[in-house]
C-alpha cells in the first residue's frame, strides 16, 4: 500500500522508526524533519525506479551509525557526518538509477524440482544452525 507520496508501507514504517529513534537521541525537530524528508524523496526515487527499501539497506546501516556517532558531537562534526550520509546515498542512487540500467544482473533459473531442492537444502541448514546454536 502507497501513501500520498508514493511511498511502500516498509518505506513508511522504516522513516517512522527513524523519527522515533531521532527524538529519543535527543535531536530538534528541524533536523528530524530536514532528515526524514531529504530520505523520503531518496527512497521516493529508488521505488519509481523498482528498488525496494530493501535495496537501500546499506545506506540504512551507514545512517543508523552515523546518527548514534553525532549524537555527543559537535556541531562541524554533526554537519561534516551528515555531509558524507548525503553524499552516500546520492551514490547509491546514482547507483541504483544508472548502473542497474547498464549492467545486466545475472539470472538462474532452476526450474520446479531444481527450486524445491535449493529450499530443502536452505531449511536444512537453517535446522542444523538452530540447534548449533542452541548447544
Amino acid at each position: 500500500m502507497k501513501n500520498k507520496l508514493g511511498l511502500s508501507k516498509e518505506s513508511q514504517i522504516f522513516i517512522e522508526n527513524l523519527r522515533v529513534y531521532l527524538s529519543s537521541s535527543r535531536k530538534n525537530i528541524d533536523e528530524i524533519e530536514e532528515i526524514t524528508n531529504d530520505l523520503k524523496i531518496h527512497l521516493l526515487e529508488a521505488e519509481r525506479n523498482g528498488k525496494p527499501i530493501e535495496k537501500v539497506v546499506v545506506f540504512i546501516l551507514f545512517a543508523f551509525a552515523g546518527f548514534r556517532y553525532i549524537t555527543n558531537q559537535s556541531a562541524r562534526k554533526q554537519t561534516v557526518v551528515l555531509a558524507g550520509m548525503v553524499l552516500l546515498l546520492s551514490a547509491l542512487s546514482f547507483d541504483l538509477i544508472y548502473l542497474n540500467k547498464v549492467i545486466a544482473s545475472p539470472i538462474i533459473h532452476f526450474g520446479t524440482i531444481g527450486s524445491l531442492i535449493v529450499a530443502v537444502f536452505i531449511i536444512l541448514f537453517f535446522i542444523v544452525l538452530v540447534f548449533w546454536a542452541t548447544k
